[in-house]
């Protein structure tokens, strides 16, 4: 941290302006100091101030750095950054699996106030066998979610992501799972391990579960056949025509609710349409919360559809099975990619079965929903959200209800 280094330099400027004094130490009256300090001694307390200054501001800039690593620049322009983003809006998103890290990781630019509330519904890989060998709910998305928000991506947070290989039963388990499930039996509380684990990666904002009950996806597809498990629902291969919970009345954690009631904005994905986002919204609770918040509702759209789940969808399919399934009746705004996407691009993803999201007259005209179609699209060759153009979009957004005077917030109780 270089603590000791400009702790050093500082007491070497103390030393010097000492000896620039020590010839005027007997001296009676404080007039006479002056007039004794010769040319030497001068130099040596300008020196010695020189040095303290110095070793002062890198010894707080050490500190900042050491707190906050992944700030850089002038000190004044972080402590000035730092201190707009504690300022931030207060935002609540749902999702889970791959998308909502995505979205995480740019709006954590912007504000420190902001909670990801995060689908346990997850029964395959990882998770799945440390659901069911140890009974905590999987930690796999959560994980991906605190690393998104983590401040810095040094090396905690790969070792959060790192896979074993090989290792008998380890092969399969990511580092993180493992720790938050070893976490939440030392603890007894699943709830205290992901807090820990954010205090491990310094995490901006929080990350929580959507509920800590075993709760199992369930799906009836269009031909009748009932599925079990997210894992199965997702590798079925059919449109689902309806998704639900068991249990059916999961409790979130209070402070799910105490952060949907504070919010500012809350915004639904992106992710996985059955498997990710709607399981959120399926625990009543939380449903009922956003219901009774006065915060806009905020549905960003997925770029491509998914196999197996979202086949031929286009976005007003995908807003009413949101309404169909929840008790969330209306959105406010949903963003969705303008941005142009090559034929060589969608190629690999025809060839599965995917295709883009297309802005269908119904959504733009029935859904009750404002549409913001910006580009906001990788330019890889892997068709995904970017995590900065999204979070520029959807910070737009909150500015552009501010300067409107719609900012609705609702009274603290």
């Amino acid at each position: 941290m270089g603590i000791k280094r400009w702790g050093f330099v500082i007491l070497a400027g103390t030393v010097l302006i000492v000896l620039g004094f020590s010839q005027v130490l007997t001296a009676r009256r404080i007039s006479n100091v002056i007039t004794r300090l010769t040319a030497p001694d001068f130099l040596l307390i300008a020196l010695g101030l020189l040095l303290m200054g110095v070793g002062v501001v890198l010894l707080i800039r050490s500190l900042l750095v050491a707190l906050v690593p992944e700030q850089k620049g002038d000190l004044s322009e972080v402590l000035w950054r730092n201190r707009v983003r504690q300022r931030g809006p207060r935002i609540v998103v749902f999702g889970g699996g791959t998308g909502l890290p995505v979205l995480l990781k740019g709006l954590k630019n912007y504000t420190t106030n902001l909670t990801a509330v995060v689908t346990v519904a997850d029964d395959g890989g990882s998770s799945g066998r440390l659901r069911r060998d140890l009974e905590v709910p999987p930690p796999g998305d959560l994980r991906n979610c605190l690393v998104a928000l983590a401040r810095s991506e040094d090396l905690m947070s790969r070792l959060f992501q790192y896979r074993f290989e090989r290792g008998g039963d380890l092969v399969g388990h990511s580092f993180g799972n493992l720790l938050i499930a070893a976490l939440a039996n030392i603890t007894g509380d699943f709830m205290q391990a992901l807090k820990v684990s954010s205090d491990v990666l310094a995490v901006v904002g929080e990350v929580l579960p959507s509920t800590c009950q075993n709760v199992v996806l369930r799906a009836v597809l269009m031909d009748g056949q009932r599925v079990e498990g997210e894992t199965n629902i997702s590798k079925s291969g059919k449109r689902i025509r309806e998704i639900s919970l068991f249990p059916s009345d999961p409790v979130p954690p209070p402070s799910v609710l105490e952060r949907i009631e504070q919010a500012e904005i809350i915004v639904l994905g992106p992710g996985s349409l059955f498997t990710s986002v709607i399981p959120n919204l399926l625990v009543p609770d939380i449903a009922t919360a956003i219901l009774q918040t006065g915060a806009p509702v905020v549905y960003v759209s997925n770029i491509m559809t998914q196999p197996g789940e979202t086949d031929r969808f286009n976005l007003s399919d995908h807003l009413e099975a949101i309404f169909h399934h929840t008790a969330i009746k209306k959105v406010d705004h949903v963003i969705v990619n303008s941005g142009h996407i090559s034929d060589e691009r969608q190629s690999s993803y025809r060839a599965k079965g995917s295709t883009v999201v297309e802005i269908d007259a119904q959504a733009r005209s029935r859904m009750g929903a404002t549409i913001v179609a910006e580009d906001i699209v990788t330019r890889t060759d892997f068709i995904r959200h970017d995590s900065t153009m999204l979070a520029q979009s959807l910070m737009k957004l909150v500015e552009m209800r501010m300067s409107r005077g719609v900012r609705v917030l609702r009274a603290r109780r």
